[in-house]
């Protein structure tokens, strides 16, 4: 995820450029795309004026990141809105539930649940937590649960009726 943020005060007519790595959270900060001196983990350094001035980048993508320069604090990527943690779990619970409604297989609608059923919803479930923070638009980061949640659904009817198939042919 990049962020462009300009504040004249600060870095006077310059550009901060930020990025994080989404698969090993390593943040980079580059000042009119020279990168800035790591010190830390999150704590960077730049010079102006002669001057070595120290930001410090903080918070995380559910709860919302922000870097602070000389006490002052300039949000980077927003937090989450509350409607995607339900979103996110909401396929776990599904499974979980209507897998051990046993009119459902009857009724010619078999979803897979137990174990199996629970890794394929509870695996969905954060990679929908981990796609919906990655979107800033709230009518997308809906679109995208409302999606994960009809795939884990199919992916263990699919797999529910492909059990069902195989132990009818054996029986037979």
């Amino acid at each position: 995820m990049k962020k462009r943020i300009k504040d004249e005060v600060i870095f006077q007519d310059r550009e901060l450029m930020v990025e994080e790595n989404p698969w090993n959270n390593r943040i980079t900060l580059k000042l009119n795309d020279e990168p800035l001196k790591r010190i830390d983990k999150k704590t960077f350094v730049y010079t102006q004026d002669g001057m070595e001035k120290k930001i410090v980048y903080g918070g995380n993508k559910l709860k919302g990141t922000y870097i602070t320069i000389d006490d002052k604090t300039i949000p980077v990527f927003p937090k989450q809105p509350p409607y995607v943690w339900p979103l996110a779990i909401l396929p776990f619970l599904l499974i979980l539930i209507l897998s051990n409604i046993p009119a459902l297989g009857k009724a010619g609608f078999p979803l897979i649940g137990g174990l199996i059923g629970g890794g394929i919803s509870g695996g969905l479930s954060c990679l929908s937590l981990y796609v919906m923070s990655m979107n800033e638009k709230h009518i997308w980061k809906i679109f995208i649960g409302l999606a994960f949640i009809a795939l884990t659904i199919l992916i263990c009817l699919l797999l529910g009726l492909a059990i069902v198939s195989i132990f009818t042919i054996i029986e037979n």
